[in-house]
């Protein structure tokens, strides 16, 4: 199936940039600790592509509406991680800091019970992407959850986007806006059971990673 095909390679994508962003932080091309925050979010995202990709291993439509169940949990879990840097940049309380991820987490299990409760299995289009029918309500819950910290590392990044940062800097955070823009968009298109939508997610979300990939690229700033 194309749309479970183009999950597993993300996997190996992400977890190539989370553990390029990884050891160039230990190596000290990038000084700043929410780097490192950065690396785990994307770990966690490759797990959650994993549960994705069930398709690829079984035909068997319950066992990939409940590893749906599954990867959406994990996307709460690394929502409420990744919400946890730019609160963090923006100084921020540390117990809102701790809230606010909380909250998005409560939200999150909210979702998957109510999704087990209105069980539902997924749709295989005649092109091979799979729409994964989820309850029209939690759907729309984690379409905006993603939207709002996609947006949230947006107006963070555009804020610490300063004159008087250095190159390598405002090249990193100008990377940054766009991935978390192309996040928050993907987010709102990926969960519609509408083919249109979501092949432009995935288009969307390979260019956002293409722009994570070329922090790789950055020389060590001096």
């Amino acid at each position: 199936m194309v749309s479970t095909f183009l999950h597993f390679i993300q996997i190996f994508i992400l977890a190539l940039i989370g553990f390029g962003l990884y050891k160039s932080y230990i190596k000290g091309d990038f000084k700043d600790k929410e780097i490192k925050e950065f690396a785990i979010v994307f770990f966690i995202f490759a797990l959650y592509q994993l549960f994705l990709s069930a398709m690829l291993f079984t035909d068997n439509l319950r066992i990939a509406a409940w590893s749906y169940n599954i990867a959406i949990f994990l996307f709460f879990i690394m929502l409420a991680y990744a919400w946890r840097i730019p609160l963090s940049l923006s100084g921020i309380n540390t117990k809102k800091i701790r809230l606010f991820p909380g909250i998005l987490l409560a939200v999150g299990l909210t979702v998957v019970v109510i999704q087990i409760y209105d069980f539902r299995l997924p749709v295989i289009h005649s092109s091979g992407l799979i729409f994964w029918n989820a309850n029209p309500i939690t759907a729309w819950i984690t379409r905006l959850a993603g939207f709002l910290v996609g947006m949230t590392w947006v107006y963070v990044f555009s804020k610490k986007f300063l004159k008087h940062l250095g190159k390598t800097e405002k090249i990193k955070n100008v990377l940054i806006i766009i991935t978390s823009f192309m996040f928050g968009v993907t987010s709102l298109m990926y969960f519609h059971n509408n083919y249109f939508l979501t092949l432009a997610a995935f288009c969307a979300k390979y260019i956002g990673l293409l722009s994570i990939s070329i922090l790789l690229l950055i020389p060590k700033h001096k």
